[in-house]
C-alpha cells in the first residue's frame, strides 16, 4: 500500500458479496483473491445457492473450474430445493461444457431434483 497503512481486513460479509459476484460474472481474478483470503467455497448466498450454483446457472465456465480446482462440491444440493450444480446448469441451453466440467468434476448425473417427476395427486 503506498501509504505504508497496513491494509484493513475485510469483512466476511463484503467477502462473501465479492465472490458470488465473481462467480456470476466469471470474474475468476475475484474468485481467487476471495478463496486466498479465507472464504470457504462452500458458503451460501443469502438465497442459500453456493458460488458453484450461481457459476452453473450464469453459464460462467472458467468460474466453475476455478470453484471445482477449489474443492467446490458438485454434488451439494440446494438445502431447500434440492437442486444439484448440474440440474441449475441445465436450466438454459448452451450450457453443455459446464455440464462437461461437471462431469470431470466427478458430478452425479444421476442425482435429481426432490421436484423432478412429482406429479400431482389431485383430481
Amino acid at each position: 500500500m503506498a501509504s505504508g497503512q497496513p491494509e484493513k481486513p475485510v469483512s466476511p460479509g463484503v467477502l462473501k458479496k465479492r465472490f458470488f459476484h465473481a462467480a456470476k460474472s466469471g470474474d475468476v481474478k475475484a474468485l481467487g483473491d476471495v478463496l486466498d483470503a479465507g472464504l470457504d467455497v462452500h458458503c451460501l448466498s443469502a438465497n442459500k445457492w453456493t458460488a458453484l450454483h450461481e457459476a452453473c446457472r450464469y453459464g460462467q465456465l472458467e468460474a466453475v473450474s476455478v470453484l471445482l480446482a477449489a474443492g467446490a462440491d458438485p454434488n451439494v444440493p440446494h438445502p431447500q430445493l434440492g437442486y444439484t450444480p448440474m440440474f441449475v446448469a441445465t436450466f438454459d441451453q448452451g450450457h453443455t461444457e459446464i455440464v462437461r466440467a461437471l462431469l470431470r468434476g466427478e458430478a452425479a448425473p444421476s442425482l435429481a431434483s426432490p421436484h423432478c417427476g412429482r406429479r400431482s395427486r389431485a383430481g
